[in-house]
């Protein structure tokens, strides 16, 4: 055997880190075949089976060293039997070794350190080399040789129950007392710290690794033994450090490790060490990995070890004002979990907590020194956290909020800090950033769930039943304070009231000025407020209140306590349920943001708030039904979690308030609340509202979420004898027309309850009952889509003679003494020929009569003397009847020609070309002027021009109607004789022929149907509708002699509708339309003209082309209603392309500054649609710049750059910013006004100056503002720009871009030219201030001059006065 002496464990491990490693009896193993590798390999193994110590012999050392150099030629079997060798032989030399602990000898233990180390060294090697080749071609092998490597160092440095690859391996390297096997301190370092704490800590660095529960609990043993029993807590306090800035996945292990260490190995003064390195160290803002791997691993030693955090959290604290925001995250995320263990681990805080509801008086005087400096320091650091509500960052902030929200789960519920955070997170709520938002609605809603105010009364937040508890507990205590008539009681009282208040006036001072003071303000002032209310309560007299509570009884005492703490708590109650429902207009608004979180967190909050009976809620869950419409898909969020789509959310919730069976509830109770749930969701609904519910109920009827006993109990409701509130019958029946767009048989299974009760006594008392029957009754066609171009109509159908249809004549009939002034029947009226012309087969026959009747009923003459009035057209009435009726047999068309035929009225001619009334129509008019002239007449009138202005509009899409079953008809008919006459032969002719032919008798009939439509239906010979036209075109062009509001406005509306039928018709009444919308005073009207003009433009659109600028006219309009109608009209005719834009945007953009939410809203609505047309918005931003800025139409500037600031966010190609530039250069020239100046100039501040084309043409552009620079507010933008240029200096150019390659330099010449000219302007710039400065200086000594010289002439005329009236005195 060799001397072992030569061996240096510390010389080797440095000469294995150079290249190559020499090994004096080196073996070829790469040439060794895989057989001749483990024979080799076994004649070494059977020499340190034999005897451990023999791993001295050089020869069988080099022979290891030989494999593990060419580890990667060694075949798995090889690796195998490798790592098993050197695990047996340093079980063995550690056995012997520890026999010899006790002996006689001293030096006969360390005599085995020469062969510990080379089995040290051998086994850290062989985890080196395996770790660095397990990633190669044989990686399950070595992956093998590396757990295998893991679980051995396990054995070797590990203490028990670490993992074991064998049950003989039972030694621990804890038996060797490396203090006596090595005297030198550098021998044992290089033992413990270079080959066993080494290769512990290379295997942490695979990820994978710790992934294994056995190997980590192994490798962070190792580690512990050698800080705890080897002296190496610098090194691995160092390699800890190292792990922590290097590698970001070791930032949870290294805390659970240093746990591990305090827990097993009683080693706490490691991670107090650690935790002290980390409060010293800085972290920069442009830090990212490291920062995050630091927070991590102090979040995981906060919740692993929280005590020795808390030592330390006065240096740690510092990093709440790191640059580095994961640091601050961290921080808070810590001070969190801090307050979680204060709280939780001792009990006597958490009775303490509950000091508000009388708990707490057995409080040991021992336990209590204690209690209250846990307070204080929870206390400390709620106010620590509550600072980082005016971070600047939002990542902070959302932190922050979801901390607290962790809090608010504790069982003590800290009352006063309760309130200053609800009070933060309210004002969360307007936050710039969405992520905010959402966490401060969750914590809105958790500190609801969690709130303290359900011990006495159940948990609701009714503000009205909690004031009423408030006032009577106080009622109750002044009487008993006056009874036992204490000295002193009512003073404490006044004291106490006093004291709160000042304390919230203190809290409100500290959340406005927590942003300009240093984080430590906030906690120099609560001693201040402490010595105050020390101070307010000394002011009681004491001696006098303890007499008179001696002098009490017991019972009384205990009441007077007892009533007091009620009171607080009543109070404390009433605090945070207002502070809710202020939050509440906030929370509407977020309903609607555009981020899915956000609402998705608002719609759970408004379900609580609803839950606990909050007032406000009803509103919120209202308005969350508009969510129906919205596109419902799945949103991935940064955590991986998956949100669900608002509507499916949104009919989850709307289930669970509403439509839900309950389990308390017996099946029948269930059917009967459901059906009130929906019925009460009608009740003062608007038409919004109930659009937007009948989406909700057709989406839940067609997913079969709607139980048929819930159907059958809203049809028992809505046909219930007995007299009910009005309210209860008409939702009954809203909700069923709702569900019968999904379901049509729930209706049309039941037309004959519907005809009884809402078309029949009932109904004629109740004109909006009978409304909503109708809509009920035109869910029996069916809702069908169209599809455009297709013939075929899958709609339902009903004859003439049908019930239904006599008993809508009736309801339209109805007499006028039921609905006199009801302005009601004109919805009804017009639901009602809705459902003929949607379910009769021959509807226009039926509104004909109805109309003949209807104006018999006004124009008939009466036994009175205005019978004498009536027009002498009249008398001929039923002659001409009779003959339109025989007419219309002998066609047999009994559809859309009997109306434009029947009904003619005497000898009524044809108008003239120029649009004015024949005679008779003339007599007609002077017929109707005497007989309005009763009043009692006005309000029948008005009903039979708004049924006549209804059945024209309904006859145009009935017409329609007929014009493609035409063309189904005739498209079959000649299908069938082409394909006759062409039999088989020529199938492909046959074909193109049939087409064409098909083609052809669409266009001629709906040549046809056009003809009628603009010259049958309002100007025929023998049209009813064409009666009409001249009386409804008079009535509207005098208003003065017809001033019945119901009239106007029914004139005003069928003039508009027969403005759609005929574009003669229309081009005649135009003028007088327009003249309507400038003069009315009626906003209704004129609400009703903006809505027509827009069908009109649509129909004709050339015609309101030609007069849109009095359509815009309606953007300044005292009423807001017509001013949104008229921009939501402009809207849509402009993105469809049904007008021309000429230069009026400027009147939209005006909107985007208007006061009320709901116009600029939509007007920003419109400008982000506009953007997305090609260049819309570039091509009339010269428009909108000189509209505003100068002229009649001129905004003021802060308006002016408000709205400039938005409109230019569109302007985000660079091509259009250099032709901006240019354009507004040029403009320069042409203006004298400096508010021109001014406008133009921060328009040009506006563009980003991304290219340097757009830096060109500014300075290209130089001579046509030079001279305008003197001016201050000219002179910022330009410099604003210059700075935006320079910044924008090393981002990529647009020229390239922008295909300007060729024309623009290369390389660094470009950039050399650009900063020379950067440079020029520079200089023109200052130049231009300079001289701004003189011209300002001269400015002053001018005015300073003048001011002198007409001081000292004013002052010279009183003297020269005086000089006069001394001489004459004297003469």
């Amino acid at each position: 055997m060799e001397d072992p002496g030569h061996f240096n464990l510390g010389d080797e491990l440095l000469l294995l880190q150079d290249e190559p490693y020499i090994i004096p009896q080196e073996v070829g193993v790469e040439d060794l075949t895989t057989s001749e590798q483990v024979s080799t390999l076994d004649t070494a193994i059977d020499s340190i089976a034999s005897s451990s110590d023999n791993i001295t012999n050089l020869e069988t050392f080099d022979l290891f060293r030989s494999y593990l150099k060419h580890f990667h030629h060694l075949s798995p079997s090889a690796c195998h039997k490798l790592l098993d060798s050197i695990i047996s032989g340093m079980n063995s030399a550690l056995d012997q070794a520890s026999r010899e602990l006790d002996g006689d000898d001293p030096n006969s233990y360390s005599s085995h350190a020469t062969t510990l180390e080379m089995y040290a060294f051998l086994l850290q090697w062989f985890v080196s080399v395996a770790e660095k080749n397990s990633g190669g071609k044989n990686d399950a092998v070595h992956g093998g040789m590396s757990n295998f490597a893991t679980a051995s160092k396990g054995r070797r440095g590990a203490g028990p129950g670490a993992a074991s690859k064998s049950n003989s391996a039972k030694t621990d390297s804890s038996w060797v007392r490396s203090e006596r096997m090595w005297t030198a301190t550098a021998a044992r370092d290089s033992f413990v710290s270079g080959c066993i704490m080494r290769p512990a800590l290379l295997l942490q660095e695979n990820e994978l690794h710790l992934k294994t529960p056995a190997i980590k609990l192994g490798v962070f043993k190792v580690i512990c033994q050698a800080v705890k029993g080897h002296g190496q807590a610098f090194s691995a306090q160092t390699s800890i450090m190292q792990s922590l800035q290097y590698y970001e996945h070791l930032a949870e292990p290294m805390a659970e490790l240093l746990s591990i260490m305090r827990l097993e190995f009683d080693y706490e003064r490691l991670g107090e060490e650690v935790l002290r390195e980390v409060a010293g160290k800085n972290f920069g803002a442009m830090d990212t990995k490291s920062p995050r791997s630091f927070g991590r691993f102090l979040v995981r030693m906060a919740e692993l070890s929280p005590r020795s955090v808390l030592k330390q959290i006065s240096l740690l604290q510092k990093h709440l004002d790191s640059e580095s925001y994961p640091m601050r995250n961290s921080l808070i995320e810590t001070l969190g979990l801090l307050i979680k263990e204060l709280t939780t681990t001792d009990d006597a805080l958490t009775s303490s907590g509950n000091s508000n509801m009388g708990g707490n008086e057995g409080t040991a005087d021992e336990q209590r020194g204690s209690v209250e400096g846990r307070k204080k320091q929870i206390e400390t650091f709620y106010s620590l956290l509550l600072e980082r509500f005016l971070d600047l960052n939002s990542y902070v902030r959302s932190k922050l909020i979801t901390v607290c929200g962790r809090l608010c789960e504790l069982p003590t519920k800290f009352p006063k800090q309760r309130t200053i955070l609800t009070d933060l997170v309210i004002r969360a709520l307007e936050d710039k950033s969405s992520g905010v938002r959402k966490n401060a609605i969750a914590l809105l809603t958790k500190l609801i769930l969690t709130h303290p105010y359900g011990v006495m009364h159940g948990g609701e937040l009714n503000l009205d039943e909690w004031q009423k508890r408030y006032q009577a507990v106080s009622k109750e205590l002044e009487e008993t304070e006056g009874v036992l008539d204490l000295p002193g009681e009512k003073e404490l009282e006044d004291e106490e009231q006093a004291e709160e208040e000042e304390e919230e006036e203190e809290v409100q001072e500290e959340i406005e000025e927590e942003g300009d003071e240093s984080l430590s303000s906030p906690r120099r002032s609560k001693p201040q407020k402490e010595k105050k209310t020390k101070g307010r309560r000394s002011g009681v007299d004491l001696e006098a209140l303890a007499a008179a509570q001696a002098q009490m009884e017991p019972v009384d005492a205990e009441k007077i306590v007892k009533l007091r703490l009620t009171k607080r708590y009543y109070a404390d109650a009433v605090h945070f349920i207002t502070q809710l429902e202020k939050a509440m207009p906030v929370l509407s608004q977020l309903l609607v943001s555009t981020n899915k979180a956000e609402v998705l967190e608002c719609m759970e909050f408004f379900r609580v708030a609803y839950e606990y009976r909050l007032s406000g809620a009803s509103a919120g869950i209202r308005k969350m039904v508009h969510l129906i419409w919205t596109k419902d898909n799945t949103l991935v969020m940064e955590d991986g979690s998956q949100l669900k789509g608002v509507r499916s959310r949104l009919i989850e919730v709307y289930r669970a308030l509403y439509f839900d069976a309950r389990s308390d509830l017996s099946a029948k109770d269930n059917v009967a609340r459901i059906a009130r749930n929906m019925i009460e969701r009608t009740f003062g609904a608007t038409l919004a509202e109930l659009t937007s519910l009948e989406e909700l109920l057709k989406t839940m009827a067609s997913e079969e979420l709607v139980h048929p006993d819930v159907v059958s109990k809203l049809w028992a409701v809505y046909s219930v004898p007995r007299a009910i509130p009005r309210a209860q019958r008409r939702g009954a029946i809203i909700v069923l027309s709702m569900l019968a767009v999904a379901k049509r048989e729930i209706v049309s299974e039941r037309i004959e309850t519907l005809l009884k009760i809402g078309l029949g006594p009932l109904g004629a008392k109740d004109v909006v009952l009978a409304k909503y029957t109708c809509i009920a009754l035109q869910r029996v066609g069916g809702s069908f889509k169209k599809v455009k171009g297709a013939l075929s109509d899958e709609s339902i159908r009903y004859p003439m003679s049908h019930a239904m249809f006599t008993r809508l004549r009736s309801v339209i009939q109805m007499p006028s003494e039921l609905i006199r002034g009801n302005g009601e029947w004109f919805s009804l009226a017009e639901n009602a020929i809705q459902t003929i012309y949607l379910l009769g087969e021959q509807p226009d026959s039926l509104c004909t009569e109805i109309v003949k009747s209807m104006t018999l009923k006004v124009f008939n003459p009466r036994p009175s003397s205005q019978a004498k009035e009536s027009s002498p057209c009249d008398g001929k009435q039923d002659e001409a009847e009779e003959e339109e009726e025989e007419k219309e047999e002998e066609e047999g068309q009994g559809g859309e020609k009997s109306f434009a035929s029947q009904g003619s009225d005497g000898k009524v001619r044809e108008p003239s070309k120029d649009g004015r009334s024949t005679p008779c129509s003339q007599s007609s008019n002077g017929a109707l002027e005497s007989s309005i002239t009763n009043q009692g007449d006005s309000f029948q009138l008005a009903q039979l021009i708004f049924v006549v202005g209804h059945v024209a509009l309904k006859q145009i899409v009935y017409l329609e109607l007929v014009e493609r079953e035409f063309k189904r008809r005739k498209a079959e008919s000649e299908k069938e004789k082409l394909l006759a006459k062409n039999g088989s032969d020529g199938k492909g002719g046959a074909v193109e022929e049939l087409d064409q032919v098909a083609g052809n008798a669409e266009d001629e009939i709906g040549d046809v149907i056009a003809s009628i439509r603009e010259k049958e239906l309002l100007y025929g010979n023998r049209s009813l509708l064409a009666l009409f036209g001249p009386m409804v075109t008079h009535i509207c062009s005098s208003p003065k002699s017809y001033p019945n509001d119901f009239l106007r406005k029914a004139a005003v509306l069928t003039l508009c509708k027969f403005m759609c039928v005929s574009s003669s018709f229309c081009e005649a009444n135009l003028g007088l339309l327009l003249g309507i919308l400038s003069t009315s005073k009626d906003a209704v009207i004129r609400s009703n003209v903006v809505i027509a003009l827009g069908d009109i433009a649509i129909c004709f659109g050339t015609l309101v082309d030609e007069n849109s600028e009095k359509l815009y006219a309606g953007l300044g309009d005292s009423d807001l209603g017509v001013k949104k109608h008229t921009l939501m009209v402009l809207t849509h005719l402009i993105l469809n392309g049904m007008i021309k834009v000429k230069g009026q945007l400027g009147e939209m953009a005006k909107c985007l500054e208007d006061e009320e939410p709901r116009v600029s809203d939509l007007a920003k609505l419109f400008f982000s649609e506009l953007s997305t047309k090609e260049n819309a918005v570039y091509n009339n931003l010269p428009d909108i710049i000189s509209h505003l800025s100068i002229g009649k139409h001129a905004v003021d500037e802060e308006t002016f750059s408000r709205t400039m600031k938005f409109i230019f966010t569109f302007i985000d190609k660079e091509k259009q910013a250099e032709n901006v530039v240019e354009k507004l250069c040029q403009r320069f020239r042409l203006t004298s006004e400096e508010r021109q100046w001014r406008d133009i100039a921060f328009c040009l501040s506006l563009l980003p100056y991304k290219s340097e084309r757009s830096i060109k043409k500014l300075i290209d552009g130089l001579p046509f503002y030079q001279d305008k620079l003197y001016h201050p507010e000219v002179l910022k933008r330009f410099t604003e720009i210059l700075a935006k240029a320079r910044s924008n200096k090393g981002s990529p150019s647009g020229g390239g871009a922008n295909g300007l390659s060729g024309a623009a330099s290369t390389g660094s010449s470009s950039k050399a030219l650009e900063s020379n000219d950067l440079r020029e302007f520079e200089e023109i710039l200052k130049n231009a201030a300079l001289k701004g400065e003189q011209d300002s200086a001269f400015e002053g000594a001018t005015q300073a001059k003048v001011a002198r010289a007409e001081k000292k002439q004013r002052g010279s005329r009183p003297s020269r006065k005086m000089s006069r009236f001394s001489v004459a005195s004297e003469a």
